[in-house]
Parts: structure tokens; C-alpha cells; sequence
């Protein structure tokens, strides 16, 4: 008669197979699939293999300090020998004011500067609950801040464009509660039009021959193209928020006995705008690409820089890889961080599967 035998312990659990896990699982299941895949990912590798095979070197014997593309190429030629290919940095060390202010005068340059910085503090409690709530008025303020630094000429042009906004907050108050909050926004509004049509150039002129406060006026006929390219896409993308919204977000503002504001600060816009995040950030990225902040500051952008200006000067003619490098390493830097902050917002927000 045999013993009998009960386990009273569990088995461990094997590790399994190299094949089906860590790299070699990835690289099986996403580049050596089969053999089409097998074949495009050798071909790709190859292709890798030639274009690092020249970009390496090239970055490698690259030149950050001469005067001019013929001097860069004899200093990478006396460094690696005969026939070597180098980037000649140098035209980026001595131009690199152009690709970030444009034709902006160059004595002025404080003006953007101060500018670019104030909207980090501006942007700060919109993008972190945690700065002090305080500085919502810089933000308020940061746009008739920004073009009075940038454009500069009266300080009372951009003061007197924003008391529009006032105008239409005014309008709305007197009238909601004769016509009804609908009739009153679009009233509101029209006065804020009227204002700025009408009344706007009057007033800050009347009010910059009294007091004459101002700095040296910077011309651009580009911005208000801009800001109405702008506001379309936004407006459209905030409407979709709006829309996507249950008509029971509405009703439960009316049940609590909101007014319209109210309703809008606490209920309704927070939800829009966490569902249009994704959009809103696109549509800032694909801006940003088309015109770029340097367009705001020197009329200019940094591809039209480079084809119509840095690369027009004889000493750098020539030169073709390095502007538009530089270029894209910018692009890529600002389009990324706007995309992480992007992804960290929603994952903050995402309150439906916690």
C-alpha cells in the first residue's frame, strides 16, 4: 500500500519564457511579426545605419565659432582632413537674435524679453492650482501688458481696448433683467463692438494728449489677423465642449438657483473645457506651428528668417541644414512640453473612472 501525499504548500509560479516576455516579446510582436515586418524592419535599420553613418560625423566636426561659412568650412577641414563634413554652428551663435526677435530693433530687445517672461507668471495660476489666486489679475491684465511692452506707443491704447470688455460686462448687467440673459449677452456684446468701432481711438487719444505716457511705437499689421484666425478655432472648439454638455448640467444650475454667470464659473464651463482639452492644445500646436510666437514679436517667423534673411547674407551663403535644425529642435521642445502638460491635465481631471 502507498503512502499518500497533499501538497500543503503552493508551487512557485515559473518565470516564463524568454520569448514571451521583456524585449524579446516586444521586438517579436511589433518588429518581427512576420516576414513583411521582418523585411521592413531590416530595411528601416539599413536606412538608419546610412543616415547615421554621415549625420554622426557631420554633428560631430560641427563649428560654433567663426565668421563667416568659408572659415567654418576650413577649420572643419584642418580639424578631420580632406574632404570632411562638418555643421557650421557658428551661423546660429552669431544670428541667433534674428531666429528670436526677427527685425525687432535690436536696442528694444528688453521689451519682448520682459514680456515672454511676465506670461510664465501670467500662465502660473492658470496651469498650477497651488500659485496664489492673487495673480489671476496679472493674467487679466497680461494682454494689454504684453502689447503695450511689444508695440509699445500710448499705454492708454491697450487700457482703453479692454474697458470694452467692461462695456459689455456693464450692458450685460443693466439689461438682463429686462430682456433676458440671451438678448442681453448678444446686446452686451454688440456695445463692446460699437465701443471698440467707435469710441475706442477717441478716448485713448483724448486721454494720451492729456497724459502722455508711452514708449517707442513698434509697427505690425499682423496681429489682428492672428487673434481672429484665433478666436474661430477656439470658438469652435469650446462650442463642442459646450454641446457635448447633458441638458442636466443646465437644469441643475437653474435647480440650485444659479444665475447665468454663476452657472457658467462653477457647473458648465468647468466641465466643457476639461472635455475640449485635447482639442484646445491642437489647436495651440498647429497655431504655433503655422505662425510661431516670433511672428508676434518681430513680423517675422523663424522659417521666413532663415530663407529671407540669415540665409541672404553673403558670409553664410550657402549654408541650408543648420537654420532649419535649429528650428525644429525649438518647434519640437515648445509642441512637446504643451502636449506633456497637456496629457498631466487630463490625467488630473479625470475624475469619471477613479
Amino acid at each position: 500500500m502507498s503512502d499518500s501525499f497533499v501538497r500543503i504548500e503552493m508551487v512557485p509560479a515559473k518565470a516564463p519564457p524568454l520569448s514571451e516576455r521583456g524585449l524579446l516579446k516586444w521586438l517579436r510582436e511589433n518588429l518581427f511579426a512576420g516576414p513583411f515586418n521582418t523585411i521592413l524592419t531590416l530595411a528601416t535599420l539599413y536606412a538608419l545605419f546610412l543616415l547615421l553613418r554621415n549625420v554622426i560625423p557631420w554633428l560631430a566636426n560641427g563649428v560654433w565659432y567663426a565668421d563667416n561659412l568659408q572659415e567654418c568650412r576650413d577649420i572643419i577641414t584642418a580639424y578631420a582632413g580632406e574632404g570632411a563634413t562638418g555643421a557650421c554652428w557658428a551661423m546660429i551663435r552669431e544670428r541667433w537674435n534674428q531666429f528670436i526677435f526677427g527685425l525687432y530693433p535690436q536696442d528694444l530687445y528688453w521689451r519682448p524679453a520682459v514680456a515672454f517672461v511676465l506670461l510664465f507668471a501670467a500662465i502660473a495660476p492658470v496651469l498650477f492650482p497651488k500659485v496664489p489666486r492673487q495673480m489671476l489679475w496679472l493674467t487679466l491684465f497680461y494682454p494689454a501688458i504684453a502689447f503695450f511692452l511689444i508695440w509699445g506707443g500710448s499705454i492708454w491704447t491697450p487700457i482703453v481696448a479692454m474697458l470694452g470688455f467692461g462695456v459689455m460686462m456693464l450692458a450685460y448687467r443693466v439689461l438682463v433683467g429686462f430682456t433676458g440673459v440671451t438678448v442681453a449677452g448678444v446686446l452686451g456684446v454688440l456695445a463692446a463692438v460699437l465701443w471698440w468701432l467707435f469710441a475706442d481711438a477717441a478716448v485713448a487719444e483724448g486721454l494720451a494728449r492729456a497724459l502722455p505716457i508711452g514708449l517707442e511705437s513698434v509697427g505690425s499689421d499682423e496681429l489682428g489677423g492672428f487673434l481672429l484666425a484665433l478666436a474661430a478655432y477656439l470658438a469652435e472648439v469650446i462650442r463642442g465642449g459646450l454641446a457635448a454638455l447633458p441638458r442636466g448640467q443646465y437644469e441643475a444650475a437653474d435647480a440650485l438657483g444659479l444665475d447665468y454667470w454663476r452657472a457658467q464659473r462653477l457647473i458648465i464651463l468647468p466641465q466643457a473645457l476639461k472635455i475640449s482639452i485635447p482639442a484646445i492644445v491642437s489647436t495651440f500646436i498647429g497655431l504655433f506651428k503655422d505662425t510661431t510666437l516670433v511672428s508676434f514679436v518681430a513680423l517675422l517667423d523663424p522659417l521666413r528668417g532663415v530663407t529671407s534673411v540669415v540665409r541672404a547674407d553673403l558670409a553664410w551663403k550657402g549654408i541650408y541644414w543648420e537654420p532649419y535644425i535649429f528650428v525644429g529642435a525649438i518647434f519640437f521642445i515648445i509642441c512637446f512640453g504643451m502636449s506633456r502638460y497637456s496629457m498631466y491635465l487630463e490625467q488630473k481631471l479625470k475624475t469619471d473612472h477613479r
